[in-house]
Protein backbone atom coordinates (compact mmCIF):
# COMPACT_ATOMS: atom_id res chain seq x y z
CA UNK A 1 0.00 0.00 0.00
CA UNK A 2 1.29 3.46 -0.93
CA UNK A 3 0.22 6.48 1.11
CA UNK A 4 0.37 9.87 -0.58
CA UNK A 5 0.81 12.90 1.62
CA UNK A 6 -0.75 16.05 0.27
CA UNK A 7 -1.96 19.25 1.91
CA UNK A 8 -2.57 22.88 1.10
CA UNK A 9 -3.20 25.66 3.59
CA UNK A 10 -3.08 29.46 3.93
CA UNK A 11 0.54 30.59 4.14
CA UNK A 12 -0.17 33.33 6.67
CA UNK A 13 -1.77 32.69 10.05
CA UNK A 14 -4.21 35.52 9.39
CA UNK A 15 -6.87 34.23 7.01
CA UNK A 16 -9.06 37.35 7.08
CA UNK A 17 -7.53 40.09 4.95
CA UNK A 18 -8.73 43.69 4.78
CA UNK A 19 -7.87 46.12 2.00
CA UNK A 20 -9.04 49.52 0.81
CA UNK A 21 -10.32 49.96 -2.71
CA UNK A 22 -7.66 50.39 -5.42
CA UNK A 23 -5.02 48.61 -3.32
CA UNK A 24 -3.31 45.42 -4.48
CA UNK A 25 -3.83 42.30 -2.39
CA UNK A 26 -1.87 39.06 -2.41
CA UNK A 27 -3.27 35.83 -0.98
CA UNK A 28 -0.88 32.95 -0.32
CA UNK A 29 -1.15 29.22 0.25
CA UNK A 30 1.60 26.75 1.02
CA UNK A 31 1.45 23.11 0.02
CA UNK A 32 3.30 19.85 0.39
CA UNK A 33 3.09 16.90 -1.93
CA UNK A 34 5.50 14.34 -3.27
CA UNK A 35 4.15 14.69 -6.81
CA UNK A 36 6.15 16.26 -9.59
CA UNK A 37 3.12 17.47 -11.58
CA UNK A 38 1.19 19.98 -9.48
CA UNK A 39 -1.62 22.28 -10.62
CA UNK A 40 -2.78 25.09 -8.35
CA UNK A 41 -6.24 26.61 -8.71
CA UNK A 42 -7.87 29.73 -7.29
CA UNK A 43 -11.62 30.20 -6.83
CA UNK A 44 -13.77 32.74 -5.03
CA UNK A 45 -17.20 32.41 -3.54
CA UNK A 46 -19.61 35.22 -2.84
CA UNK A 47 -22.19 34.84 -0.09
CA UNK A 48 -24.99 32.42 -1.05
CA UNK A 49 -23.38 31.69 -4.45
CA UNK A 50 -21.47 28.78 -5.95
CA UNK A 51 -17.66 29.05 -6.19
CA UNK A 52 -16.33 30.91 -9.24
CA UNK A 53 -13.18 29.71 -11.03
CA UNK A 54 -10.48 32.40 -11.30
CA UNK A 55 -7.36 30.70 -12.67
CA UNK A 56 -5.00 27.75 -12.59
CA UNK A 57 -1.21 27.61 -12.81
CA UNK A 58 1.20 24.70 -12.95
CA UNK A 59 4.08 24.17 -10.54
CA UNK A 60 7.11 21.91 -10.50
CA UNK A 61 7.18 19.86 -13.73
CA UNK A 62 4.03 21.61 -15.00
CA UNK A 63 5.27 25.13 -14.27
CA UNK A 64 5.03 26.35 -17.87
CA UNK A 65 1.26 25.76 -17.97
CA UNK A 66 -1.33 28.32 -16.89
CA UNK A 67 -4.79 29.66 -17.61
CA UNK A 68 -5.45 33.17 -16.28
CA UNK A 69 -8.45 34.63 -18.13
CA UNK A 70 -8.76 37.96 -16.24
CA UNK A 71 -5.95 40.54 -16.39
CA UNK A 72 -6.66 41.82 -12.85
CA UNK A 73 -5.52 38.48 -11.45
CA UNK A 74 -1.94 37.22 -11.39
CA UNK A 75 -0.48 34.07 -9.89
CA UNK A 76 2.97 32.87 -8.96
CA UNK A 77 3.94 29.38 -7.87
CA UNK A 78 6.97 27.79 -6.30
CA UNK A 79 7.92 24.30 -5.16
CA UNK A 80 5.90 24.83 -1.94
CA UNK A 81 3.52 27.78 -2.38
CA UNK A 82 1.13 29.67 -4.61
CA UNK A 83 0.02 33.31 -4.58
CA UNK A 84 -2.97 35.10 -6.04
CA UNK A 85 -2.56 38.85 -6.60
CA UNK A 86 -5.54 41.06 -7.37
CA UNK A 87 -4.81 44.47 -8.88
CA UNK A 88 -6.92 47.45 -7.77
CA UNK A 89 -9.36 45.63 -5.51
CA UNK A 90 -12.91 46.88 -5.31
CA UNK A 91 -15.60 46.30 -2.73
CA UNK A 92 -17.11 43.74 -5.11
CA UNK A 93 -13.97 41.57 -4.66
CA UNK A 94 -15.01 40.83 -1.06
CA UNK A 95 -15.44 37.06 -0.99
CA UNK A 96 -14.16 33.76 0.32
CA UNK A 97 -11.12 32.75 -1.77
CA UNK A 98 -10.07 29.13 -2.19
CA UNK A 99 -6.73 27.75 -3.24
CA UNK A 100 -6.79 24.19 -4.47
CA UNK A 101 -4.11 21.72 -5.44
CA UNK A 102 -4.49 18.93 -7.93
CA UNK A 103 -1.82 16.32 -8.41
CA UNK A 104 -1.99 13.27 -10.62
CA UNK A 105 -3.83 11.19 -8.04
CA UNK A 106 -5.23 13.45 -5.29
CA UNK A 107 -6.51 16.96 -4.69
CA UNK A 108 -6.89 19.27 -1.69
CA UNK A 109 -8.53 22.66 -0.99
CA UNK A 110 -8.05 25.48 1.53
CA UNK A 111 -9.39 29.04 1.88
CA UNK A 112 -8.96 32.60 3.13
CA UNK A 113 -11.36 35.56 3.24
CA UNK A 114 -10.86 38.97 1.63
CA UNK A 115 -12.96 41.77 3.13
CA UNK A 116 -13.22 45.14 1.42
CA UNK A 117 -13.14 48.39 3.37
CA UNK A 118 -15.19 51.23 1.94
CA UNK A 119 -13.64 54.48 3.20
Amino acid sequence: MITIKIYIQPKDKETQIYRKEEERVTLSCSYDTGGSYVYLYWYRQFSNREPEFLLWKGARSGSSSEYIPHTRFQSTTSQTSTELSIKSVTLSDSALYYCALKGRSKSETSFCTLQGINE
